[in-house]
């Protein structure tokens, strides 16, 4: 065993699965890619050493740091940092002060919470340095307004209130005795097209996260309970029919689902159209746990009419999307929305169904994604206002935010800034209302008249 994986802290029994390897497994392959030589490897592991625990040497060609995540124990992996030790109590935590996440400066402005907190569990046996510890171990931001704690389980969103509830309204303006209100009739939608010229909108893309209720959220899923996770899943997706019909395939390397296999050309086109579930190359991503037993248990279904598509035991148990191209928000919605109804009376039964809470709405893992668990994001060409100093202002007014830029196309990715509070369908209004509005700044921008005045209109109503 090598040093850093000696030194990883191990689950606790609650968490940490059987010895027992599951029948009929001789071999393992677990395929690894995205690293940054872009090579794919592959690990052998008997069965006697799966689930795997940590990888030896001899099979290793992939980085250590990614290696660290992926195995059955915490996250442990100095060279990046990752060293702080979810299942102990610290006195005190370590230096916060030149990190940039809200968990961290929530537990920075209350120096008395992280002491208050560290000796609650769930009742999965869940604490707090488990949600915290990717917020702890990475200093610096991947990406804006990054969160730094997951929930373990439902359960977590209660026992650690006093921390869930600051970010949820960091994240979310919403109210602490607020009540997730919901509406997916798409009738009610605007009839509206937000580029009626074609010109801005590229391509349109709408998801929704589910977990199951009765399974811990993947950060804290045990190795069964993983592939019975997908189990469940799959069994409610075999069931579908008419227009959700569709096929389920495991991600390459994973043993626990065999009736389909994702063939090279098919894995290719879903890389190609950026619909491949993504592997957990991110320091961020294994210090949530996420990525560990990568990539068993996990898999994609793609509908026969390739427009709607769901990633399973991912960072959620269901990312469910709807791809268009152009500004076709309403009919993304329609058949999103269509997919969903449609596995949920699948899962009814398989004698499971979403998580749900009345103040929380739809559980997920990330409190970002709670409420309705609703992105829409528009991939939009709008060269005139990305050089604007004041792009991003203009976009946070509009309750957008812009999440992926090539600089060299003058293209991003916008999308809703929240979740919670308002239904799928007032979200999905006002974020076609805003998106909207870009087109026509641009339009005006394009044609050389000023906007400034109108920029500043904007600032000025409450």
């Amino acid at each position: 065993m090598s040093a850093a994986a000696a030194a990883a802290p191990q689950y606790p029994s609650v968490l940490r699965p059987a010895s027992a390897p599951a029948p009929g497994i001789n071999r393992l392959a677990l395929a690894l890619a995205g690293t940054s030589t872009g090579l794919l490897i592959y690990v052998v592991l008997s069965p006697k050493r799966y689930p795997p625990h940590y990888f030896d040497k001899q099979f290793i060609t992939v980085d250590e740091w990614i290696q660290q995540g992926v195995g059955n124990f915490e996250y442990y992996c100095p060279e990046k940092g990752a060293t702080f030790p979810p299942y102990k109590w610290l006195d005190r935590l370590p230096d916060l002060s030149q990190h940039n996440n809200h968990t961290a400066d929530v537990l920075r402005r209350n120096p008395g919470l992280y002491d208050e907190l560290k000796r609650r569990a769930t009742e999965n046996g869940i604490n707090l340095g488990k949600g915290i510890k990717t917020g702890i171990d990475n200093i610096s931001a991947q990406v804006d307004e990054q969160v730094g704690v997951v929930a373990g389980d439902a359960e977590s969103y209660s026992t650690f209130r006093e921390l869930f509830d600051e970010i949820i309204s960091r994240l979310h303006a919403y109210p602490k005795d607020g009540c997730q209100p919901h509406d997916f009739h798409s009738e009610k939608l605007t009839d509206a097209r937000i580029d009626p010229l074609g010109k801005c909108v590229l391509s349109c893309t709408i998801r929704v996260v589910r977990s199951l209720e009765g399974f811990n959220l993947p950060p804290s899923l045990s190795f069964e309970d993983r592939r019975e996770v997908e189990r469940v899943i799959a069994a409610a997706l075999a069931g579908l029919d008419g227009v959700s019909k569709g096929t389920y395939y495991p991600l390459p390397g994973s043993l626990s689902y065999t009736d389909t296999t994702l063939s090279k050309s098919e894995e290719a086109r879903l890389k190609e159209e950026g619909l491949l579930m993504p592997e957990p190359a991110s320091t961020i991503v294994l210090s949530s746990g996420i990525g560990r037993h990568w990539p068993d248990g996990r898999g994609i279904f793609s509908s026969a009419q390739r427009d709607v598509y769901i990633w399973v035991n991912n960072s959620d148990h269901m990312e469910i999307f709807a791809k268009a191209r152009g500004d076709d928000v309403k009919g993304s919605f329609e058949r999103l929305m269509r997919m969903v109804g449609d596995l949920e009376k699948g899962l009814r039964d398989q004698e499971c169904s979403f998580a749900h809470d009345d103040h929380l709405g739809y559980v997920s893992t990330c409190p970002s994604n709670l409420g309705t668990g609703l992105r829409i994001s528009l991939e939009m060409r709008l060269p005139n206002l990305m050089d604007r100093p004041d792009f991003r202002d203009i976009l946070g007014k509009l309750g957008l935010r812009m999440m992926v830029t090539e600089a060299s196309t003058n293209v991003c990715s916008v999308e809703n800034t929240h979740t919670m509070g308002l239904t799928e369908v007032q979200l999905t209004n006002d974020f076609m209302r805003s998106c909207t509005k870009l087109v026509g700044l641009e339009a005006r921008l394009e044609e050389g008249i000023d906007v400034d005045d109108e920029v500043r209109a904007m600032f000025s109503d409450k």
